[in-house]
């Protein structure tokens, strides 16, 4: 069955309405862990991380966390993937399948090409981790990867409420 699947402080718990239905169809009774990975940016010079991982059809964590950026699309998609993969090691989890919204990005992380030289660094890091873990691949899926956005949304409008004053302007 074909699915469509995207990517400061530690957050936990944000309250967001993500559903573990359908998980079982990706899983197929496989005890291996799914994480999915958001990444939003804007024009404030802020990359939104989102992630989640399921396993065993069951909704295992969520993160989310803010980071300071001004890059491409892509190197913040590959910022958070690295990012996302950290926390599930951090969960004794090292066998995984990375679930990404973008097909060619799929291709080029499970292949290992190079990427621009501005940001190959962060791909490197992503094949050292990945070198490391007993396996894990990157798989194209927007349902998952959809899900994450509104919890990348809701990193980026926490960062911009924490740096707003009371009366709503913006601190520079």
């Amino acid at each position: 069955m074909e699915r469509n699947g995207s990517f400061g402080s530690e957050d936990h718990n944000h309250g967001s309405s993500l559903s573990v239905a359908g998980v079982e169809d990706i899983q197929a009774g496989v005890g291996q862990a799914y994480i999915a990975v958001s990444a939003l940016s804007n024009t404030l010079g802020w990359l939104g991380c989102a992630g989640v991982m399921i396993k065993k059809g069951e909704l295992v964590d969520k993160w989310t966390e803010a980071k300071a950026f001004a890059g491409s699309k892509q190197e913040g998609r590959l910022m958070a993937i690295r990012w996302a993969m950290e926390k599930t090691v951090e969960n004794n989890v090292e066998d995984f399948i990375c679930l990404v919204d973008d097909k060619d990005l799929v291709f080029k992380l499970n292949n290992k090409n190079a990427f621009n030289c501005h940001y190959d660094i962060t791909a490197v890091d992503i094949y050292d981790l990945v070198s490391r873990l007993i396996s894990c691949k990157f798989v194209f899926d927007c349902n998952w990867v959809s899900e994450c956005v509104d919890l990348a949304k809701m990193a980026l409008e926490g960062k911009l409420n924490a740096a707003s004053r009371d009366d709503g302007a913006l601190v520079v």
